[in-house]
């Protein structure tokens, strides 16, 4: 129990791979367009295509993928095919398939991404299984398909590589945005995710200077932690959101915190295409003969820090509020992340407290994801009392809020107090039933207190929602063995033997079942 507590707890050191459940690959494989590789740490995975981390299963990069769809779904006026650029972990597709689309489309050019998807099967809801005979992968070149195909689809989604990768131009620019708008239908939706962390202002103006060429009009939205830009050849209507009553919808709208208010999602909507426009003004636009935005990232060494991309986002912000008093919401906020960004502390407090009290969901829920991250940080050093004061606070912005929950939990279990830790967990898997970590941990809990029933029905259902999660295999494994179930114990290591031969779950049981053996 003690082993399968460590690896459980892995999941809230700050930095990727810290503690000792550490980061494990359990798939690599070298293509001819990439080498892949998805790497889990407690019950997150990621996908490296070429060493870039280009999805996740866990937090922003979660909730984005899920957004990529759920906006141009909503915002169109009747939605009945859909294209993704680029696979992924899946959980674009899958989010698209969970709306009533009659065609679901997905091209991708690696072979590697498409050998990786299974991988993913718990957060994609297995989607490249063949299960459902609307959803359509294919092998192949995105701009090849555009270009060539004489399909056209209502929603077209570009999940393609970061913009400072080799080849990344091409995804970029003017030529491949004319062939995405030529590929859509009447009142179709473009849609494309962009970082604002690490891109740069130069390379971001130009990115969507370039997208609202090719797209006479369309917005820019704010997405989790970067924005998403959409164009089509006519303006963009309400969120339809009608349509969020469907029950395989609501998995979706609680990982966005929208279960309870799916309108707060047009909170989002920063500015529209024209107020992008005079906000940027006039320059050059990125094109397939001028590979700018790859060369840049090659002199600076790759992936360049923060140069202003918050600011340049104020500005476009700014511009959309006077020409519409409704964005000044988004507005405050924005100025918010900007004075934070310059270390302008006091000033960023006030101005998220106003963006706050005005009723911004987002700015309610950056707050809360602030305070979990300090009440973590706590936690992991030992400090409970401070900690458990910060994640109660965010779970007053955000009752469902995930880290500010486990990190109550991992304060109970510190502490002791596997009571706290077990009432936390127990209210995490009722906002996030699906959750296998928290099914992990509360497996261990229950072990602790020596229910051995609960414990190994809690186990079971984290394997059941991951089959990939090896601290819960090893723990299970373990498990068995006090309860008398040798073979299981065998077939568990077996499996654990398969992912990860040299792990230290796969080490642990193979030094208990050896311990165990009959003389």
């Amino acid at each position: 129990a003690g082993a399968a507590l460590v690896a459980g707890l892995g999941w809230w050191q700050l930095l990727p791979g810290d503690g000792p459940a550490g980061r494990q690959a359990i798939f690599v494989h070298h293509g001819r367009q990439a080498s892949v590789a998805v790497v889990r740490a407690g019950g997150r995975r990621d996908l490296f295509v070429d060493g870039e981390a280009e999805a996740s299963t866990a937090g922003a990069a979660r909730r984005t993928e899920r957004l990529l769809a759920v906006l141009p779904l909503l915002l169109h006026p009747e939605p009945e095919s859909f294209l993704e650029v680029g696979l992924g972990s899946g959980i674009t597709l899958a989010t698209a398939a969970r709306f009533r689309v009659d065609r679901i489309d997905c091209v991708e050019i690696s072979d590697s991404v498409l050998r990786a998807a299974p991988y993913f099967a718990p957060d994609n809801d297995d989607v490249a299984a063949g299960g459902d005979e609307r959803v359509r992968i294919v092998r192949g070149d995105g701009r090849r398909l555009l270009a060539r195909s004489e399909a056209r689809w209502d929603v077209i989604v570009a999940n393609t590589v970061q913009p400072w990768s080799v080849g990344a131009t091409g995804l970029y620019s003017v030529e491949y945005y004319g062939q995405m708008a030529r590929a859509l239908r009447p009142g179709g939706i473009a849609a494309q995710w962009l970082p604002v962390e690490v891109i740069g202002r130069h390379d971001l103006a130009a990115v969507l200077r370039t997208f609202f060429t090719a797209f006479p009009e369309g917005e820019l939205w704010w997405g989790d932690g970067n924005v998403i830009v959409l164009g089509s050849d006519r303006p963009l209507g309400h969120l339809q959101t009608a349509r969020t009553s469907r029950p395989a919808l609501a998995p979706v709208l609680r990982e966005l915190g929208l279960r309870e208010r799916p309108a707060a999602l047009a909170e989002r909507r920063m500015a529209r295409a024209a107020d992008v426009r005079r906000a940027l003004g006039p320059g050059a636009v990125l094109s397939d003969d001028r590979p700018t935005l790859e060369g840049r990232a090659a002199r600076g060494g790759g992936r360049r820090g923060p140069g202003g991309e918050i600011a340049l986002l104020e500005e476009i912000a700014t511009e959309s509020a006077q020409a519409d008093p409704r964005f000044g919401s988004v507005l405050v906020w924005i100025r918010s992340l900007a004075a934070r960004r310059g270390e302008q502390l006091a000033r960023a407090d006030g101005l998220e407290a106003l963006a706050v009290d005005s009723g911004l969901g987002i700015a309610r829920t950056f707050r809360a994801d602030r305070l979990a991250r300090v009440g973590l940080g706590a936690v992991n050093e030992g400090r409970i009392d401070e900690a458990l004061g910060d994640l109660n606070r965010a779970l007053v912005l955000v009752p469902e809020h995930r880290d500010a929950l486990y990190g109550v939990a991992g304060a109970g279990m510190q502490s002791g107090n596997l009571d706290v830790a077990g009432r936390a967990l127990e209210r995490l898997l009722r906002h996030h039933p699906r959750d296998a970590e928290a099914w992990n941990l509360l497996g261990v809990v229950r072990w602790r207190q020596r229910d051995r029933e609960a414990a190994r029905q809690a186990l079971d259902e984290a394997l059941r929602l991951d089959p990939f999660y090896t601290e819960a295999m090893a723990g299970l494994g373990s498990l068995s063995l006090e309860l008398g179930e040798r073979a299981r114990a065998v077939a568990l290591l077996e499996r654990l033997e398969s992912l990860s031969p040299r792990g230290l779950e796969a080490e642990r049981l193979r030094a208990e079942l050896a311990g165990a053996a009959p003389r």
